[in-house]
């Protein structure tokens, strides 16, 4: 699981559809879906290397 703030309300969410895009030697993640929060609609680009992954039920 992957998890990040909403850029609008802030509040915590668990990413799980997103698109993986291969560029050079590199593995980007897209992740574009509406926040359940506050219903804007989020854009978010991060590198493989880079996520915030906890196991199921560690955050909370």
């Amino acid at each position: 699981m992957v998890f990040i703030n909403c850029s609008y309300c802030k509040e915590p969410l668990c990413v799980i559809n997103y698109k993986i895009l291969n560029s050079d030697k590199m593995v980007l993640r897209n992740y574009q879906e509406e926040c359940p929060c506050c219903h804007k609609t989020l854009d978010f680009f991060w590198r493989e290397n880079s996520d915030q992954i906890f196991d199921e039920g560690k955050l909370g």
